[in-house]
């Protein structure tokens, strides 16, 4: 299976169980991974024979950037099952990464959540 990498994707979203945490808002960071077969992408070198990348980037500027969700859980979740959907999707790997983590017994770099889907 071929796979393709969007790493690095940061938008702004106020998602977090704390009220500061939707108040203020914060950085999130996303990496995907998409599992699906780009041979014919390949000999044909047309963008419907593989997965757009402006179309994920898309669904992720979306939903980071929309109504809150309190876990990144179910974060991860929306933003696999959408990017599920699109054509040419065979699975998808999604590692959402919040920096500004509140916690009251110390800092950490970021908390994260990975969910990995498939459509089989």
């Amino acid at each position: 299976m071929d796979v393709i990498t969007l790493k690095g994707l940061e938008f702004f979203g106020h998602h977090g169980v704390h009220e500061q945490e939707r108040l203020n808002g914060q950085i999130f960071r996303v990496d995907i991974d998409i599992q699906t077969n780009i041979r014919k992408a390949i000999t044909s070198d047309d963008i419907e024979q593989t997965v757009d990348y402006s179309r994920v980037v898309r669904i992720v500027k979306n939903l980071v950037e929309g109504p809150p969700y309190s876990l990144l859980e179910a974060l991860a979740g929306s933003l696999s099952d959408q990017i599920l959907e699109l054509a040419n999707v065979e699975a998808v790997s999604v590692k959402v990464m919040k920096p500004d983590v509140d916690l009251n017994d110390g800092n950490i770099d970021y908390a994260s959540v990975s969910i990995h889907r498939s459509n089989g």
